[in-house]
């Protein structure tokens, strides 16, 4: 007979804590699963009972830098996620039920496929202070979903915590501008206005910065990651080696034992390679959804600019996001010799593009039908795609 309080902490490790051991996490406490990363980030995932009552439970994903000094674990904290299944939109939630054990491995099942197509690929892009520092950076505004739908809230990471990072990374300068931004907007007592005030409690940290004492810099950083390990009794976790994981170009096939993905090919001599014109930010964000809705195939994610869509085994096509400073000329060029309907002054000014392509060792006949299906569910939303090897659009053919 199941018992939701008995057998929970079974479920829990049988269909979580096991899988990720693969990838560097283990056991911390009753509901935490945490690894650290050889750069000294701490990841906690967090799996939180309801303090309602009733048998639900909500995960919390955690990334704290530990060369800004912690003095305590707090699991609870973070992000709560809401669970990728295989339609977000319909059906993602933020709690999830044990009171069954039919539920129970629902809610797990749920969570695994959350692990597998986002969390796990956002904790290891987040999991140096390099990484933090450029998916916090505005660079990545326009693809924060793609990367991570359930961030939706400002910054993950306070100024104070980024500066020490950047000192970390010997970004002096940027530490030094980032810690005069430390502080907090506040009633002004004569004007009634609200004023910035800086918070001056880093005042050493600048001067040191601005005396190139980079020697104490550093000593003080090493300090903090010390402090922290002990603080959070992290001295038992052994560091988990990036080097060692899977890159985010791989990491569509976590948690898959049925295939292996062949190797990423080029784009030359491909018969069905195709430059989608007219792109905007999110674009490829939204072909991805209206591929997952049309195309029964697997359909992932490869790091944040490129979709895999897998046929079998052996083939795959591939969508990548294409923001190289050439594709202007080649959209220029494209224009110029262009002869068709649609508009030249539109296609000459793309400066964006997404290349679509299959594989290099594949025979046009045995995959046509699929390529038509596919591009036929992109046409939904952008009808400038260009073949490239007839000087014609898709839906020109």
């Amino acid at each position: 007979m199941y018992s939701p309080k008995k057998d929970f902490s079974k479920e829990f490790t049988r269909c979580i804590v096991t899988p990720l051991k693969a990838f560097g996490f283990k056991k911390h406490k009753s509901n935490n699963i945490i690894r650290l990363t050889s750069k000294n980030i701490l990841q906690s995932i967090n799996f939180q009972k309801s303090r309602w009552g009733g048998d639900l439970f909500y995960v919390n994903i955690n990334v704290i830098p530990l060369q800004f000094l912690q003095q305590s674990f707090f699991g609870e904290g973070g992000i709560r996620i809401e669970s990728l299944t295989q339609d977000l939109e319909k059906n993602g939630r933020s709690s999830f039920n044990f009171s069954h054990q039919v539920n129970a491995r629902v809610s797990f099942a749920d969570i695994r496929l959350s692990m597998k197509e986002k969390i796990i690929p956002w904790l290891d892009m987040l999991s140096t202070p390099q990484g933090i520092l450029e998916f916090e950076s505005d660079a990545h505004e326009s693809q924060r979903n793609s990367i991570f739908p359930y961030y939706s809230y400002g910054r993950l990471f306070s100024k104070a915590v980024k500066a020490f990072l950047s000192l970390a990374m010997e970004e002096y300068s940027m530490a030094e501008q980032l810690l005069l931004e430390v502080g907090r907007n506040q009633k002004d007592d004569t004007s009634g206005e609200m004023v910035f005030v800086r918070d001056k409690q880093y005042d050493f940290l600048i001067s040191m910065i601005q005396n190139k004492d980079f020697d104490s810099i550093k000593t003080l950083i090493d300090s903090n990651i010390e402090d922290s390990i002990h603080n959070l009794k992290l001295e038992s976790i052994a560091k988990f080696t990036a080097a060692e994981a899977l890159s985010l170009d791989d990491l569509a096939t976590i948690f898959s034992k049925k295939r292996v993905l062949q190797q990423i090919p080029g784009k030359d001599g491909v018969d069905y390679h195709h430059m989608i014109l007219n792109v905007h930010p999110g674009d490829l964000t939204a072909i991805y959804e209206q591929l997952k809705k049309d195309f029964e195939y697997p359909i992932s994610w490869f790091g944040s600019n490129r979709i895999v869509v897998e046929i079998n085994d052996d083939y795959c096509f591939y969508l990548c996001l294409n923001e190289e400073e050439y594709v202007l000329a080649d959209s220029e060029e494209i224009a110029a010799k262009y002869k068709g309907n649609k508009s030249q002054e539109i296609i000459a000014s793309s400066k964006t593009r997404i290349d679509f392509w299959g594989g290099d060792d594949s025979y046009r006949v045995l995959y046509i039908n699929y390529y038509m299906l596919l591009l036929d569910s992109v046409k939904k939303l952008n009808n400038y795609i260009y073949w490239v090897k007839n000087n014609i659009f898709y839906d020109e053919i």
